[in-house]
């Protein structure tokens, strides 16, 4: 909803002269987790992570940069834990990156104990 929303009128000119979009950078994986798989489950989050980059847009005009969200994944492919790696302009876009992020799902890992992954993602308005 929140990225219909921001396509049209008055809201449209508040993002800027162009439209947000959201690129998924290679991961950092440490861990017995598959690459690929990792790769699928960064892109279906990104319509999410770009509906939060509008959200930021409305209330930080201009804003881009680069995010990243750590992830610590269980043996099962539960998440633990998923949390930013840096400061972002605000709280509520920080708390929609996170709840975004913790609707991923992993696979069962091979070899054992946890994974960490740290997935970048650049944000920027074209």
């Amino acid at each position: 909803k929140l990225g219909r929303i921001a396509r049209r009128g008055p809201a449209r000119r508040r993002l800027g002269a162009g439209n947000p979009k959201v690129t998924r950078i290679e991961a950092v994986i440490k861990g017995g987790i598959d690459h690929e798989k990792v790769h699928a489950i960064a892109t279906s989050l990104e319509p999410e992570i770009l509906a939060c980059y509008r959200g930021a847009l409305e209330r930080k005009p201009g804003y881009t940069g680069q995010i990243a969200i750590r992830y610590i994944v269980g043996a099962h492919g539960k998440i633990m834990s998923a949390d930013l790696t840096d400061p972002v302009p605000d709280g509520v876009f920080a708390e929609c990156l996170t709840t975004a992020a913790k609707k991923a799902t992993f696979p069962k890992l091979s070899g054992g104990k946890t994974a960490t992954i740290t997935q970048p993602f650049t944000l920027a308005v074209e």
